[in-house]
């Protein structure tokens, strides 16, 4: 562990970064409410832009090394790293609605943590390169997010009991991403990722204040009803996704389009925690001029996915791509209400479906997603119409190689 903290693998750049972090975090707190009343809050808000700054740090500290030892120049792809900024934003104003999962915003930054990097050696020191497939490519994450629901009519104070309460949840995210070239002979590529989130549910996520200010700002009616949102809790939750694309054109002799310009790919995930709990299965279709990486993700369902450090076969993607994710669901602190203490609720739905269909592309180190949601009902007394329940996600990411 010392040799991870060492100064000479950036550990006086992580401390730095980190308590830079945690103060601006406490100065935006303060902004808002006392910070002894958000602790829960302060946790997420402060370790999440704390670690945001450190992956910024630790790519600078990389890169210097990177440098030192041959010139970035004369680097070979395999030994190339990178770190990759990530906004994403979704939002039922793309669906022409205004409720139920209404907004979600995250900004997030993956780093490489191959071997002999500052974040490869704490991966080695707790053996999480050691799996069934040794793995091509390890990056680390962090992000920070919050989530925002609300019923359909936000007119009424007290809010409809037969619609879902409001609720917002404010969380920073851990995860580790890995790919893997060719695990199996039917498989081009396999992707894992897994994720912690800490965070609160709640008052002290913010959610009202952060609806409010928006739609005073936009001049639309603000929510009555968010002194009935959930209770205050504190979040832990763990969520891992996996996706492999398929050798489907080798298989229908086919081969003239490999799997740089089609490709079919199922996913899979699982969540278990305070906040989410479910498994899910789906498959997703992609076509044009594909890159090596897993594709667009939607905030609540799964953490983010590694890209390539290698070089890609194409400087220019673009793609079009469609799939369906059906989920079983355990629990759903947003519909199930709190888990301690006595709150709003409604009945959920134990299986619920996600219909998928966007377009990506990525100029060089530049890339942008839109992915459209339609989702069938999550709770047994929503309108049966699927179509009310969508919403959009933009993603939009720059990738620094060093």
């Amino acid at each position: 562990m010392a040799k991870w903290w060492a100064p000479q693998h950036g550990g006086k750049r992580l401390c730095r970064q980190a308590i830079v972090g945690i103060g601006a975090a406490a100065i935006l707190l303060q902004g808002s409410a006392p910070v002894a009343a958000g602790g829960a809050a302060a946790i997420a808000g402060g370790v999440g832009v704390a670690m945001l700054g450190a992956c910024w740090g630790s790519a600078r500290a990389q890169r210097h090394d990177a440098t030192q030892r041959g010139g970035a120049s004369n680097k070979n792809a395999k030994d190339r790293g990178s770190s990759t900024f990530t906004l994403q934003g979704e939002n039922d104003f793309f669906n022409g609605n205004d409720g139920s999962y209404t907004n979600g915003v995250a900004a997030a930054c993956a780093v490489s943590a191959e071997p002999g990097t500052m974040f490869g050696q704490g991966v080695d020191t707790f053996g999480l390169r050691k799996w069934f497939f040794k793995p091509d490519v390890t990056t680390v994450s962090v992000r920070i997010g919050q989530l925002m629901f609300t019923p359909e009519k936000l007119d009424l104070n007290p809010p409809d009991d037969k619609d879902r309460p409001y609720a917002g949840y404010l969380y920073a995210g851990f995860g580790l991403d890995q790919k893997f070239n060719e695990p199996l002979n039917f498989v081009d590529r396999l992707f894992s990722s897994w994720e912690l989130q800490v965070g609160v549910v709640g008052p002290h996520s913010y959610a009202r204040e952060v609806q409010d200010d928006f739609h005073a700002l936009i001049d639309s009616d603000r929510g009555q009803g968010w002194d009935h949102q959930l209770k205050d809790e504190p979040a832990l939750n763990l969520f891992y996704s996996g996706v492999a694309t398929l050798k489907v054109a080798d298989a229908l002799g086919l081969g003239a389009l490999k799997t740089d310009y089609f490709d079919i790919r199922p996913h899979w995930g699982a969540a278990l925690g305070n906040v989410l709990t479910y498994g899910s299965l789906g498959v997703t279709a992609r076509l044009g001029l594909l890159p090596d990486n897993p594709g667009p993700s939607i905030l609540h369902t799964k953490g983010i996915l590694p890209r390539s450090t290698a070089d890609e076969a194409l400087p220019v993607n673009v793609y079009l791509f469609g799939g369906r994710r059906l989920r079983v669901v355990g629990h759903n602190i947003f519909l199930d209400g709190n888990t301690f203490r006595d709150s709003a609720s409604v009945d959920k739905e134990i299986v619920v479906h996600d219909w998928q269909a966007g377009f990506a592309f990525q100029i060089y180190n530049f890339h942008f997603s839109y992915t459209h949601v339609w989702r069938s009902n999550e709770f047994k007394r929503e309108n049966d119409d699927p179509g009310e329940r969508g919403f959009g996600a933009l993603t939009l990411s720059w990738i620094w190689e060093w």
